[in-house]
């Protein structure tokens, strides 16, 4: 093998290694019922967009718009920070990417939306621990110019998070209120 080719394995596992720790597998999958149930609320945080992205299309404020505004259309309302950590019914949704730039200057993707709720620690629960719940995700390759796709990716996410969350709380939800990038 030559020295690129080499770099190029490298770098291939390198992001697939990544994918594979940052995008665990969902917990609402093995030996759990109703993670999501009685999440009445929800705080949306946006991790891991570059703000060079923004030359792309990709910027980490206008994605955490879109997905709480999905979130509000579909009935869970988005509350701050703040109030989520005083609010009992409460969770973080967590919107993750993870990239990494290839020497031909493509992009190895690792997108996850994660839900963490809070686990008490003193009987009036004003003392608590984040533990994550649900999480999904997806990876691929993209070509700097459509790192503004991560938009659709996360909406697909989001969506399978509302129907998660749906059955979890018995409700329907508005499937109508999609983004695209």
């Amino acid at each position: 093998m030559t020295t690129p080719t080499v770099k190029s394995l490298a770098m291939s596992l390198t992001a697939w290694l990544i994918a594979c720790l940052v995008v665990p597998a969902s917990a609402d999958e093995g030996f759990s019922a109703k993670l999501l149930e009685g999440v009445r609320r929800v705080a949306v945080d946006v991790k891991g967009i570059h703000p060079d992205f923004v030359r792309y299309g990709l910027e980490a404020e206008t994605l955490r718009e879109k997905v709480a505004a999905r979130l509000d259309a579909a009935g869970l309302p988005v509350v701050d920070a703040e109030t989520a950590l005083q609010s009992p019914g409460a969770g973080q949704l967590v919107v993750e990417l993870v990239t990494n730039k290839d020497q031909y200057a493509f992009y190895f993707y690792a997108v996850s939306v994660k839900l963490n709720r809070k686990l008490p620690l003193t009987a009036d629960g004003g003392s608590f621990a984040a533990t994550e719940v649900w999480s999904k995700g997806q990876h691929g390759v993209l070509n700097p110019s459509d790192l503004k796709a991560v938009y659709g990716f996360v909406d697909k996410l989001v969506d399978q998070f509302l129907d998660a969350h749906g059955r979890d709380n018995a409700g329907r939800r508005d499937t109508a209120a999609r983004f695209s990038g």
